[in-house]
């Protein structure tokens, strides 16, 4: 047996844990508390059936308490109780050194090792004479011998009386015969039928699994054909075509920026060029041809100011009782002028009724014509329907009356497409009905001016102007002032139209105000124009810039695309393709598995249902058929046996006195047994004693081996070990040393493995050698690894030694953590 590896799941300190063995020496590594004793331990409790110390070996953290060890004749679970596992005594007495062995305890228990070495007796030839002798002897039994002639003697006996009732027999078996051969004709002809069913099923099942075939292999062949096309995405790597792709984003952003730019400056000069638009258009209306005339405007601006103030005092020493007589000295024909408007709106509005009653009228008119156009058209398409329905009980009259009925229909369609457009025309005529009642005529401009003054209406204003009159006559030295006040409105409204601008009384001042304001605007105008020049510059000068650094990463993005032969179209479509590659990757697999399938299937027809019973149906048959044959040459043999044979009667008296002769030879034979197994006994016992010199001899050759000198240790027959002092033969605990105690229980082991045990079982030291001198543990090292040659050895040590005698050996090191 070899360890092959220890699994352990959960055992002391190991959780989910493996170890691996090479079949010699191997050599487990580690300090104190790093589980060597635990690990053997589990091994002894993996290997024999465990004891009640198995508890203490629960996982420490928790978790499942199991683990297995692998060997070559099995595997041996923790927990197994089988009965395959072996003797924990032999297992501890020849296979396990432990740390805590000691001599005191050692003992060698005989019986344990009589089956082994029964089994090493046998393999000497004479061991094997005694053996086989004495096992003849031991298990031969007369009874058996005896019973057997004195029942052929019976039944010799009774065989004469058997003949007669043959011939009876016999003829009951032949009818029983023919009905079983009919059977099996029968039973043929199904399983013809059965088979040629199911060959008539296979070529079905073969044509229709091979034509799935054919057409997975097509869409395979497409799969290929298109990865093919897309094997292109795995000469490069992803960070390439990403690093071109973050270029080609870069190129991209760079472009839309650049096109922003592009934007802004077209944005900044349209704008710039409509603040030179506003401008130009306010010096237009200020009569200005360009910007060096807003110099000399703006000291006729200030000499309006002067004329205005004046203008202005002398409007409030010269303001008239009423505000009303200003406007009628300003406007003395304004009495005309309001009646003639007065004139036109009544025109107007007396038109727009005259309309309204016209469209209120032929809206009236249409509904009317539209409603009995519509009342027609239904009658005509039910008289239509009417005739034909008709037409199907007079066959006589059937023709007349389909003509009759197409008419009425067509004439009822038709009205119906007057009647429509009637009321298309009654929508229009709404519409514009509703249009004249929105429209209004424009009531008199001058009177609604003259509302904030109190008149609304034409007979108010003439009595206002009677009152002017009568003020007129009275007030003749403020009407002077007047007069020299309009003289400077005159002046004033002369400098207002240089500039394009008129006015009248107070609108008069408001001109003014307004032309500062413009002039002030145009100042405002020109800042903004000099600050989007300066800022068109600026976006100009950056657009330039991005123009270049663009330049320069396409022309990068070029160079890396041509070293590379790739396109700007297949790095965008990179990871599409990639995508798709890995997708057509995915669907070669399942057709690959798919066409794997079904070329299984092909071979396995037994997954066909239908074929399976088809072949369990014709099994059945079969089986029938070999049963109704046994049945048949069972019976045909049973006839045989039965046709009477006087020769037979002749032979079995003949039998019948040399069974009688036999068993008289037994019962002298029986008196002689004894006395010869009792010898071969005595025999076998004294061969068997001499392997007690086998144990006493590999123990000393041991001893010596590692000490170096012969040694005074004696071997008892009852297999204890003595020492000699001064002639007499006493325990060795007393004398000895602690290594040289690990080194008797070393020797003690390997001699009873070697005497007594029959089988191979790795030899495991557990930290046993950790007291022994440098030169002694050199020894036993050099022992353990020449018996390692026929016997595995598991060597479990914290000492540092061992490492430095095999590091470079090649034999395998296993390290534990402390």
């Amino acid at each position: 047996m070899l360890l092959k590896r220890a699994v352990i799941k959960g055992f002391g300190k190991f959780k989910d844990r493996e170890f691996r063995f090479k079949p010699n020496l191997n050599i487990v590594y580690g300090p104190n508390e790093s589980g060597k004793t635990t690990l053997a331990k589990f091994i002894l409790c993996a290997l024999s059936e465990s004891d009640e110390d198995l508890a203490r070996y629960k996982p420490w953290s928790g978790g499942e308490f199991d683990g297995f060890v692998e060997t070559t004749e099995g595997t041996f679970s923790l927990f197994d109780r089988d009965g395959k596992k072996l003797d924990r005594r032999i297992l501890e007495a020849v296979a396990f050194v432990l740390e805590d062995d000691e001599l005191e305890s050692f003992r060698i228990e005989k019986e344990l090792f009589e089956t082994n070495l029964k089994k090493r007796t046998e393999r000497t030839d004479e061991g094997r004479v005694f053996k086989t002798v004495l096992s003849k002897l031991e298990t031969f039994d007369l009874r058996p011998c005896f019973e057997r002639l004195n029942e052929r003697y019976r039944t010799l006996t009774e065989r004469v009386k058997e003949i007669k009732a043959n011939v009876r027999r016999y003829n009951e078996l032949e009818g029983v015969l023919q009905k079983l051969r009919t059977e099996l004709e029968t039973s043929k002809k199904v399983e013809k039928d059965l088979t040629n069913q199911l060959e008539v099923l296979r070529r079905s099942r073969t044509e229709r699994i091979v034509k799935d075939i054919s057409e997975i292999k097509a869409r395979l062949e497409t799969v290929q054909r298109e990865l093919e096309k897309l094997a292109w995405v795995k000469r490069y790597s992803e960070q390439q075509i990403v690093e071109i792709a973050d270029l080609m984003n870069k190129e991209e952003k760079l472009k839309s920026t650049s096109d922003q730019l592009k934007e802004e400056e077209s944005a900044i000069a349209e704008k710039l060029a409509q603040v030179t638009r506003e401008i130009e258009k306010r010096l237009q209306s200020l009569n200005l041809v360009s910007v060096t005339d807003l110099e000399s405007a703006n000291l006729r601006v200030k000499h309006l100011s002067l004329l205005t103030k004046m203008y202005t005092e002398y409007n409030s020493e010269t303001q008239p009782e009423d505000p009303l007589w200003k406007i009628f000295l300003e406007t003395p024909n304004i009495l005309e002028k309001v009646e003639e408007e007065e004139r036109h709106y009544r025109e107007r509005l007396d038109a727009l009724e005259g309309k309204k009653a016209k469209l209120q009228e032929e809206i009236k008119d249409l509904e009317v014509s539209s409603k009995r156009l519509r009342d027609t058209s239904v009658v005509g398409v039910l008289v239509g329907v009417v005739l034909f329905v008709v037409s199907y009980f007079f066959k006589d009259f059937a023709t007349l009356l389909y003509i009759l009925s197409a008419v009425s229909l067509v004439f009822g369609v038709w009205f119906f497409t007057l009647s429509k457009k009637k009321e298309s025309e009654l929508k229009i005529r709404e519409e514009e009905l509703v249009n004249v009642s929105i429209q209004k005529p424009t009531p008199p401009q001058i009177l609604k001016t003259l509302e904030s003054y109190g008149i609304t209406t034409l007979r108010q204003l003439r009595r206002k102007y009677e009152e002017f009159l009568q003020w007129k006559v009275a007030n003749r030295e403020k009407e002077r002032k007047l007069l020299e006040m309009k003289e400077i409105e005159q002046e004033i409204i002369r400098e207002l139209s240089k500039f394009g601008v008129t006015g009248v009384g107070q609108t008069l001042i408001s001109a003014v105000e307004r032309l500062q304001h413009n002039l002030l605007e145009i100042q405002e105008l020109l800042q903004d124009k000099e600050g989007l020049e300066r800022k068109l510059n600026n976006v100009r000068s950056e657009y330039n810039n991005l123009q270049k650094e663009l330049k320069a990463t396409s022309e990068a993005i070029e160079k890396i695309l041509g070293s590379m032969s790739l396109t700007r179209t297949e790095v965008a479509n990179y990871h599409n393709a990639l995508l798709r590659f890995s997708e057509l990757k995915n669907q070669q697999l399942e057709l690959e598995k798919s066409l794997t399938l079904l070329k299984m299937e092909l071979e396995n027809e037994n997954s066909d249902e239908s074929i399976r019973r088809l072949k369990e149906r014709i099994l059945s048959e079969s089986e029938r058929q070999s049963q109704l044959r046994y049945e048949i040459e069972r019976l045909e043999k049973e006839m045989t046996d039965l046709v009477p044979n006087y020769k037979e009667l002749e032979v079995l008296l003949k039998e019948r006195d040399e069974v009688s002769i036999k068993i008289n030879a037994l019962k002298r034979l029986e008196t002689v047994i004894p006395g010869l197994r009792e010898h071969f006994r005595t025999l076998l016992e004294r061969f068997a004693q001499s392997y007690q010199r086998v144990f006493s001899e590999e123990f000393s050759n041991f001893i010596t081996f590692v000490t170096g000198t012969s040694t005074n240790f004696v071997v008892t027959p009852e297999l204890n070990l003595k020492v000699a002092v001064e002639g007499e033969l006493r325990d060795p605990e007393e004398y000895l040393s602690g290594s040289m105690k690990d080194l008797i229980v070393l020797g003690l082991k390997l001699a009873t493995y070697k005497a007594f045990y029959d089988n191979n079982i790795p030899l495991i030291i557990d930290n046993a050698l950790i007291r022994l001198d440098d030169e002694r543990l050199v020894k036993v090292l050099d022992f353990l690894e020449r018996e390692s040659n026929v016997r595995q050895v598991i060597l479990l040590t914290s000492d540092k030694r061992v490492l430095d005698k095999f590091k470079d050996s090649g034999v395998q090191i296993v390290y534990l953590e402390g």
